[in-house]
């Protein structure tokens, strides 16, 4: 993947193309023209978490950044991030457009993708493989997957990272990015299996088939026991639950007649339990609710005929008493007339009232007493029919109860049975399972099963073989040092003079093995020397992954490497920042800068259209043919990123503050 333009969108709907192309591509101008924001802006469009360009008229004055990409299958693509709003860090509003060729749209104000769907479009265009760094055990940090964004921190420096002795790559300062760079730099060096995901996969299922195989067979040499010892005790327990007669008496040493009663032991099949019917013990409940209702029915009509009888009994007592002691005085015999007098029997001259009135009560109580006696058997019937009914109910009672007792009792063998099937079931099942593991057929089986299980395990660790990894990637490193040694005699660096220069990837620095001692970027002096390492160190892995044709993008971006020759607060300085001259300086710089511009041509030719390099610079070497050609853009004299016309249409206010574009 290479860059083929840069392209910026203004709010007020024009457009701004930097055109670049594969090999060397030099934007040259002086401070404030946008220069360093180039990388941020690219960072931007290719899927950074967050826009770090600088505030200031870029931000002012654009409403999306942009690229044309190609890749390596000759197609292109048109990607762009719509400028965040005011107040907001990001968005997550993307373009993306493809063709063969890609032209670029002339306005844009609409999104159609995310940040992420063009992540996960640009991994799958490099042919960036499924993988995963599981970092050793004992480690905290989570597994991590290499995509094209971890690639991009070999394909940037920047002003204040291409010089300096503190770090060698891109965000290496950042919290975790050290990490992030070692665990993904194996797989785009190729030292990582392209299919290393796939097998770490499929060794995690073999392990874990060969622990359940293990386990297997861990349990049936436990099962398996010591044989007639085993054979014994399952006897034993097959006997305390009735599945071996007490009558057995085959010797104890007789290791196959015993076998042979265990083998119809553990073809035991259980006992048929009883039908019991859930609806028929509701329904003898139902039942004696009923016959309950009933017999109380009875009870209290019963109690109140009783209840009645007795009233009417007392009251007939009364009036036999009443009748016994008037017929003993015989006041009342005969006295029908009312003028005489019942004791003498002379006629009275006023006729007496109490006659005739005891004469009605007696006849009253008669009457009564009459009725009574007529009505007594009638109660007594009714009574007895009660009594009866009442007798007829307790019986039913008593038989529903004996019913739902025989259901309860039902139920109850049939739970001792279904236990007793249990106990027997798990018993026949074991004896099963150590017949199982004592035939040598069966354990022959699982051997062979554990056996393959373990060679599956064994060649997919060895394909994975972390000490192969690493023997591969020390072969990588040999190969880098051989190339960055070269190359740092050539630069004529300090404590080169072919002592090996090394790649240290464990600390993500350089270090000169000198004949005496190792010394690491951190203790070489010179800004010279810091920008000359970096220079080789990410040439180096380009130039190994374009020719091992590694899933990175082909392009490096620098930014203002010739800083470092800058004299501060000189004419020189000065003179190279108005025009990009370096006539003031010493002929020692001169020749150093040469060297290194022409370093930098020479390993990008050697790479042809397989790489291109990205450069910018206050530099303008004008006698340097190759320089001059590669020059895309100068921005002096008013030119710079944002065109003057779109820093006109800034408010006023904007406008005098003028803040540097970088």
């Amino acid at each position: 993947m290479q860059i083929r333009a840069i392209v910026l969108y203004s709010k007020s709907g024009k457009r701004r193309v930097l055109p670049l192309h594969a090999g060397v591509n030099i934007i040259t101008g002086r401070s404030g023209t946008g220069k360093s924001s180039l990388i941020r802006i690219v960072d931007y469009c290719l899927g950074s978490s967050r826009c770090d360009i600088a505030f200031g008229p870029i931000r002012d004055t654009v409403s999306w950044f942009g690229l044309l990409l190609s890749f390596q299958d000759g197609s292109e693509t048109f990607v762009a991030r719509e400028n965040p709003p005011v107040g907001a860090t990001t968005t997550n509003r993307s373009f993306i457009a493809s063709g063969r060729p890609q032209s670029i749209p002339e306005t844009l104000t609409e999104a159609n993708t995310t940040s992420d769907a063009i992540e996960t479009f640009i991994n799958a265009k490099l042919g960036i493989s499924p993988n995963l760094h599981t970092p050793p055990e004992g480690q905290s940090r989570l597994p991590l997957a290499a995509n094209f964004r971890h690639a991009l921190l070999f394909s940037f420096q920047e002003q204040d990272e291409i010089a300096t002795q503190r770090k060698l790559f891109h965000r290496q300062d950042e919290p975790a990015m050290p990490m992030a760079i070692k665990d993904t730099l194996p797989y785009f060096l190729g030292v990582v299996r392209e299919d290393a995901l796939r097998l770490s996969q499929e060794l995690r299922e073999a392990r874990r088939t060969l622990r359940l195989m293990l386990r297997t067979q861990r349990e049936n040499d436990e099962l398996r026991g010591e044989g007639l010892n085993r054979a014994l005790s399952l006897l034993t327990e097959a006997r305390g639950i009735g599945l071996v007669p007490e009558d057995f008496n085959e010797a104890l040493n007789n290791y196959e007649g015993i076998r042979a009663l265990l083998e119809r032991v553990s073809q035991w099949t259980p006992d048929d339990l009883p039908n019991v019917s859930s609806s028929r013990l509701e329904s003898l409940l139902g039942v004696r609710r009923a016959l309950e209702d009933q017999r109380g029915t009875i009870k209290d009509r019963l109690k109140a005929f009783q209840t009645h009888a007795s009233e009417i009994e007392g009251y007939g007592a009364e009036r036999a008493e009443e009748v016994l002691r008037l017929e003993s005085v015989h006041l009342y015999r005969g006295a029908d007339d009312r003028q005489a007098c019942p004791v003498c029997g002379s006629t009275l001259r006023v006729s007496i009232p109490g006659v005739v009135a005891i004469q009605t009560a007696l006849a009253d109580v008669e009457a009564n007493l009459a009725g009574i006696e007529r009505d007594r058997p009638q109660y007594r019937e009714a009574i007895a029919n009660l009594q009866r009914q009442q007798d007829d109910v307790v019986i039913q009672l008593r038989e529903n109860a004996a019913s739902i007792q025989a259901v309860y009792a039902q139920e109850e063998a049939t739970r001792t049975l279904r236990d007793a099937n249990v106990a027997r079931g798990r018993v026949a099942g074991r004896v099963g399972l150590w017949l199982e593991s004592v035939s040598a057929e069966g354990q022959g089986d699982i051997q062979r099963e554990v056996d393959l299980a373990r060679a599956r395990v064994e060649r997919l660790e060895g394909l994975l073989d972390t000490e192969d990894r690493d023997q591969r990637l020390l072969s990588v490193l040999v190969d880098l040092s051989a190339r960055m040694t070269g190359w740092a005699d050539r630069l004529q660096l300090e404590h080169a003079g072919g002592n090996p220069v090394l790649f240290d990837w464990s600390g993500l620095t350089i270090t000169i093995d000198t004949p005496t001692q190792k010394i690491s970027l951190k203790q070489m002096g010179s800004g010279e020397n810091w920008l000359a390492y970096h220079l080789i160190v990410h040439l180096a892995l380009h130039t190994y992954f374009v020719t091992h044709e590694r899933p990175t993008p082909r392009f490096l971006m620098l930014d203002q490497p010739t800083q470092v020759y800058y004299p501060d607060d000189t004419q020189a300085a000065q003179t190279a920042e108005e025009t990009g001259v370096l006539a003031l300086l010493n002929e020692n710089d001169r020749a150093a800068v040469q060297r290194l511009f022409d370093f930098v041509f020479d390993v990008a030719g050697e790479l042809g259209d397989a790489f291109q390099v990205i450069l910018t610079e206050h530099a303008d070497l004008r006698e340097d043919p190759r320089f001059q050609e590669a020059v895309v853009e100068r921005w002096r004299d008013g030119e710079a990123l944002i065109p003057q016309e779109w820093r006109d249409e800034l408010p006023a206010v904007a406008a005098e503050q003028q803040p540097d574009l970088n």
